[in-house]
């Protein structure tokens, strides 16, 4: 089953629908919508890419020695190159080392200049489970950022009203729309928990 954020929906439905409520298809569109919506602002809010991904590119100006990338942590750099007027050439016997929990590339000096373009195709981020295994090497998403998902998530239910009693109408049952993140604002505690994981560069 895909996933709607950093779990599926039938898990997210289990920590969001009320024990009394009646058949939870008809609340699939909304909570896959704001379970998908809630984390992309996770990702706002951090600088960074939390969900696992792998062929993602990180592209930043090549006048730096290390960079901060923004999907990590990082599992593998499957190419590194400098584009310098739009061609570009392998780099990755100029990285002098990372930080892989922190996102960090070191270089032997910055490769380029500020016109030109440092080139990162990376693996990384954090596994959120599904119904595969995990892949080697990967971690997992930390239990402190999925708890803050599932509150915030919680919170949008109960602002959007969601979730009605039985018998109860709503003029926009099942109409999925997409949740606005401009109009989504994060809970005092979810805040504090993602400091604890934003981009630093």
């Amino acid at each position: 089953m895909a996933l709607v954020g950093y779990r599926n929906l039938e898990w997210l439905l289990s920590r969001l629908l009320p024990a009394d409520m009646g058949d939870a298809s008809d609340y699939d569109a909304d909570v896959s919508n704001i379970g998908l919506g809630v984390a992309e602002l996770f990702d706002r809010f951090t600088g960074r890419k939390l969900r696992r991904a792998e062929g993602h590119i990180f592209e930043t100006p090549a006048d730096l020695d290390a960079v901060v990338v923004d999907l990590y942590p990082i599992e593998e750099i499957e190419a590194a190159e400098i584009v310098v007027g739009g061609v570009a050439s392998d780099i990755e016997s100029s990285i002098a080392g990372t930080h892989p929990g922190a996102g960090i590339v070191r270089f032997h000096g910055a490769p380029g200049n500020e016109a030109d373009l440092i080139r990162l195709t990376l693996t990384g981020g954090y596994w959120c489970e599904d119904d595969a295994a995990m892949p080697a090497g990967a971690i997992p998403l930390p239990g402190d950022i999925l708890n803050a998902w599932v509150i915030q998530c919680r919170a949008v239910c109960e602002a959007e009203n969601t979730f009605r009693g039985k018998g109860a109408e709503k003029p926009d049952k099942k109409t999925g729309a997409s949740i606005s993140l401009d109009t989504l604002t994060l809970l005092p505690g979810v805040q504090r928990t993602l400091q604890l994981h934003t981009r630093q560069g």
